[in-house]
């Protein structure tokens, strides 16, 4: 199978690609994980002031967050198991609004829990190193996020697992 090639520009990069709890919430704006892009250009761009970008294969067969469904218990677990995380009162409440409009159904779109999380500001640092592991614990790799990016049409993967990773180096 031939790998997906893509693209990530950072400022500072060291080491291999790990999970980084994000210190601010406006950088995990789809999610926590790597950010990859299919356009180099791009990637130069989230590179910018003298920092690197760097070139991955990624197995191709990744299991998307937006084709998956998580069952409402799983989620509810997940944010129960949170210390100190604002919102969750809301958080789950919203959970468990999602049940009643599905007619009761318990089985949820995965990428809901992350919609809470990032709307509510609290994706970031552990929590979103911890919500990253939820989603390889339930057998997600990545989201895919399609948008005009700096030179056009891009996608974008958030990987959240890295062993989907074959190779790596300077881009």
């Amino acid at each position: 199978m031939t790998p997906l090639v893509l693209y990530h520009g950072a400022r500072c990069w060291s080491g291999p690609p790990r999970l980084v709890p994000a210190k601010q919430w406006k950088r995990v704006e789809h999610g926590p994980g790597l950010y990859l892009t299919t356009d180099r250009d791009g990637a130069r761009g989230y590179a910018k002031g003298g920092g690197k970008v760097l070139r991955f294969e990624v197995e191709s067969n990744l299991v998307l967050l937006e084709n998956k469904r998580i069952s409402a218990d799983d989620m509810i677990r997940f944010v129960e198991s949170l210390p100190r995380l604002p919102g969750r009162k809301e958080i789950l409440l919203d959970i468990e609004r999602s049940v009643v409009r599905r007619g009761g159904d318990r089985q949820l779109q995965a990428g809901l829990l992350l919609n809470l999380m990032v709307n509510r500001k609290v994706a970031h640092g552990d929590n979103g190193v911890a919500l990253a592991i939820f989603y390889v614990e339930h057998g997600i790799d990545a989201a895919e996020v399609k948008h005009a990016g700096y030179t056009g049409q891009e996608t974008w993967y958030v990987l959240f697992n890295l062993d989907k990773i074959v190779n790596y180096g300077p881009g």
